[in-house]
């Protein structure tokens, strides 16, 4: 998530202050009033006295790339900032801003639904919900870590929960696997870990009835569009509720197989360095449909464009799964990730409706 892909930088500035406002009454955190940088296309605000050296370490995964031509042009952006930031010109070239921040983490990168404000040493990091409507996603991110289904995995960054919308955690050294090429050791060692998580989650496979899975997925999309304000909100529930009948209509109340699942599985989200893997991003984590995660991953469905989107799904047919019930927790998870902002977010909605209809024309045939 890059900060001008919102229509207002401001907007964004509004929030921070408001999670700064927030962090000095919750947990007392020390603040001073600074001036900060806003960095472009790395989703990056800096105090503007940060020292070179936290710059880079933060921006290393910015730094790899499959492409030899974007790492280059990356690498020469990255290595313009840093000298922006050595020779005190950051204000000469970026817009600049003053508002209070934490003295002790100087770096805030944005997100989806969340704000990671980075301590100096790029150790530890305060994560809150952008605002009390997101903390939605923090109370997942917590719970994938305290409920252990993946423990014995070690994946998921250490994390120390202060309240319902702040938490601690762990910084973790790596690139993602999806902008690197993997050596043949790398290779191996990413398909055995992934291959684990799937084990685990078919460990912790449980079956229930197609009525009490659609039950749980309306109640928790409720729940989060009752907080989150969005004008598009009852336009959403209405559409995800509607799918749902049809599902009870044309598969009748069936079995299915569910567990605790990321809920946005796919390569960028899995880091690899020297010593071990680590899955980031658990914003999303609940019980789902269990090959949702595997499918996401497998098929790169997360980063393919709209029309190879809908490729994959006429294709599926061929594949072992419930295509009706995996598109019913995929609109689940476009629903929650919805921003009214974000014009990709109605173009997924868009085409999940598309592919919806043509099951439904081969229901009724």
């Amino acid at each position: 998530m890059k900060f001008n892909q919102f229509t207002s930088i401001h907007k964004i500035i509004d929030e921070i202050k408001e999670c700064m406002e927030y962090l000095e009454n919750s947990i007392s955190i020390e603040t001073s009033s600074s001036e900060y940088l806003i960095i472009p296309k790395l989703n990056l605000v800096l105090r503007i006295d940060s020292k070179p050296s936290l710059f880079f370490a933060i921006t290393k995964e910015f730094r790899s790339h499959q492409s030899p031509i974007m790492k280059i042009l990356a690498l020469g952006y990255i290595i313009f900032i840093g000298a922006l930031l050595k020779f005190n010109l950051g204000r000469l070239f970026l817009n600049v801003v003053s508002m209070r921040g934490p003295v002790f983490y100087p770096a805030i990168l944005g997100g989806n639904n969340r704000f990671r404000f980075i301590d100096s040493s790029n150790s530890i990091a305060i994560l809150i919900a952008r605002d009390t409507r997101s903390a939605f996603f923090t109370q997942n991110a917590t719970s994938a870590y305290t409920n252990n289904f993946f423990s014995a995995l070690n994946c998921i960054p250490e994390i120390f929960s202060v309240n319902d919308r702040v938490y601690f955690e762990k910084q973790i050294d790596g690139v993602a696997i999806n902008r690197i090429f993997l050596d043949a050791s790398q290779d191996n060692a990413s398909r055995i870990f992934i291959d684990s998580v799937f084990e685990t989650q078919k460990k912790f496979t449980r079956f229930i009835s197609l009525k009490t899975f659609l039950r749980y997925k309306i109640a928790t999309i409720k729940m989060y569009l009752t907080t989150s304000k969005l004008s598009e909100a009852n336009r959403l529930l209405e559409q995800f509720i509607l799918y749902c009948s049809y599902a009870l209509e044309n598969l009748g109340n069936i079995d299915i197989p569910v567990c605790p699942s990321h809920g946005d599985l796919n390569r960028g989200n899995v880091f690899i360095n020297s010593k071990n893997l680590n899955i980031i991003d658990w914003e999303y984590f609940m019980y789902r449909y269990r090959p949702y995660d595997y499918i996401i991953f497998t098929h790169n469905l997360r980063h393919l464009d709209i029309n190879e989107y809908k490729c994959f799904f006429k294709n599926s047919n061929e594949l072992n799964f419930s295509s009706f019930i995996f598109l019913l927790e995929e609109l689940a998870f476009r629903i929650l990730n919805y921003k009214s902002d974000l014009p990709d977010s109605q173009m997924h909605i868009d085409a999940l409706a598309d592919i919806f209809s043509n099951y439904l024309v081969k229901f009724n045939e």
